[in-house]
């Protein structure tokens, strides 16, 4: 691991620690630490630091695949793979890349922003910077005849995060939508055999109980993560 990351985990664990701690942690120098720190905000992690209070991290709204696996694993989901991109076209996109590659793990990708996202019908989904875009690749055991059934668990686990209104595959909250769905299935005659659950969220017009209770993208992200993969384990 980097410098940067070791100083992170530490600030993570315990709280406030001096630059010189950290310094002599790492058998570094305090400009190394420093140098660190700064790069460390550059990426938006919130570290407050004072001469001899030390450096503690607040509160960051970053996408974090450590923090999220740590999440998922708190919830009772551990082993999910984590892929975190700052941007891309679409991260149903790339969970079927991942497919085609011969994933066959559960797996999680969460995108800062896309570029192409995708609705129904063919359709674009407005993907701007600071939104929650996320696919979960899964592989549920069902007939090809309870996708639509398995749609709708999918629906009503996002749902129970953010609430809102549930139309179809769309919420809404004060009557703006507040969030996409996009579920995909690959199936053969033997039933499907994977599903790419796509949700994107516009977290600042979650009604205000949820965005005290999520206020950062990972900790929505994982949230809507345990939500689905609890649906989806449970019996039709």
């Amino acid at each position: 691991m980097s410098l940067k990351t070791d100083i992170l985990t530490q600030l993570k664990r315990r709280g406030t620690l001096s630059g010189q701690a950290l310094a002599e942690m790492f058998g570094v120098t305090r400009a190394a630490v420093w140098k660190a720190v700064s790069a460390l905000r550059k990426e938006g992690y919130r570290i407050e630091g004072a001469p001899k209070a030390g450096y503690r991290l607040l509160l960051s709204d970053v996408a974090d695949g450590d923090e999220l696996s740590r999440l998922l694993s708190e919830a009772g989901f551990p082993g999910v793979k984590i892929y975190v991109v700052s941007a891309l076209p679409s991260t149903n996109a790339y969970a079927e890349r991942l497919l085609a590659e011969g994933e066959t793990a559960p797996s999680l990708v969460l995108a800062e922003r896309q570029t192409a996202g995708r609705a129904r019908r063919g359709k674009a989904f407005p993907s701007e910077t600071g939104g929650v875009y996320m696919s979960l690749l899964l592989f549920p055991r069902a007939p090809a005849r309870e996708a639509d059934a398995l749609s709708e668990k999918i629906y009503g686990a996002v749902r129970s995060v953010l609430g809102g209104t549930l139309r179809d595959n769309e919420i809404f909250s004060d009557g703006t939508k507040l969030c996409g769905m996009l579920v995909e299935y690959l199936s053969d005659p033997d039933g499907i055999r994977s599903c790419i659950a796509g949700v994107g969220v516009y977290p600042q017009y979650l009604p205000p109980a949820a965005r005290e209770r999520f206020p950062t993208r990972v900790s929505l992200c994982a949230a809507l993560s345990a939500a689905i993969l609890s649906a989806l384990s449970a019996p039709l």
